[in-house]
This record gives structure tokens, sequence and C-alpha cells, in this order.
């Protein structure tokens, strides 16, 4: 399989934060999973939906995978567990959260995967860091790259970059 580009979200909101994102970064390295990475910076963000719970960690990188989109989201929910994710229910805190905002420019409903993400032209927290790295990615659905749907989101949530 020919290595397929990826854009990753990660976020975190309980323990150290901070390692939680680092740690996922490092296992993707050790473990060649994501070859030539390319990160944001961190942010701290408002959490989504539940709003009685700590400010989030948010990052995200790209990079490319030789594993299929599906291998992928299965080893990232198992590397969630790994590092001590507890499922705590939809829009809960987390330890860590890591989902596939973008797949090449993949289409795709599965029960366990959808691309690209189905929310992520919502989410200024996503957004932001996205257009960082990959600002001319283009989104299979809307057409349009990653920095004009930054311009076009309606989200007006706080976003800082991380002082750490």
């Amino acid at each position: 399989m020919n290595n397929n580009k990826v854009l990753l979200s990660l976020g975190s909101n309980l323990g150290d934060r901070q390692q939680n994102l680092l740690n996922v970064i490092k296992y993707l390295v050790n473990y060649n999973i994501l070859q030539d990475i390319q990160l944001s910076n961190i942010y701290e963000t408002e959490p989504v939906g539940e709003k009685n719970q700590g400010q989030f960690l948010n990052m995200c990188l790209s990079g490319f995978t030789n594993m299929s989109a599906l291998n992928l989201i299965n080893t990232l929910k198992n590397l969630e567990v790994e590092l001590g994710r507890i499922d705590r229910g939809k829009w809960m805190e987390r330890e860590i959260d890591i989902d596939i905002l973008m797949y090449e420019d993949i289409e795709l409903k599965e029960e366990k995967l959808e691309l690209p993400h189905p929310r992520m032209h919502e989410r200024k927290f996503v957004l932001f860091p996205a257009n960082e790295i990959e600002s001319q990615m283009i989104h299979p659905i809307f057409n349009v790259d990653i920095s004009q749907l930054l311009k076009d989101c309606k989200d007006d949530s706080e976003i800082k970059i991380y002082e750490y």
C-alpha cells in the first residue's frame, strides 16, 4: 500500500494533559505508524458539549501511513486505552482523544470511522491547529481547503496557544 496522508486531532483534559499528547506522538514515531510528521502548536480550548469540566489541550498532526484507515483507527483507539483513557460517554472529560480528521481524500461511513470527520468544519479547536500545518489540504466533501473552512467556521469558542 502507498503512503497515505492523514490528518489527526489530539485532545486531553485529564491528568498531565501535555504529556498525554506527547505520549501519542512518541508512540506514532516509535512504532513507525506515521512518517514525516508535522506538528501544530498546542492550544488550550474550552470543552465542547458538557461544559462542566476542565480546559482541553488540543493539537493536530499530519503525516503519512501505510495503514488502511480502518486499521489506523483501530490502532489509535487501542492506543487511547493503553494511555489510560476511560470511557465516560460522549462529550465527557478524557485522558486522551485521537481522531482521524482526514485520510487522503477518502469519504467513508463505517460504524467505527467516518471520513472526513463529520464535525471538523464546525470546530475551531480542530481547524485552528489543522490550518497551521495543512492549510491547503482539501476537504473532500466541501471541496475547499482547511484555511477556508476556518474562515467559514461559526464556532466562537476561545482558543489560545498553550504556554508550557
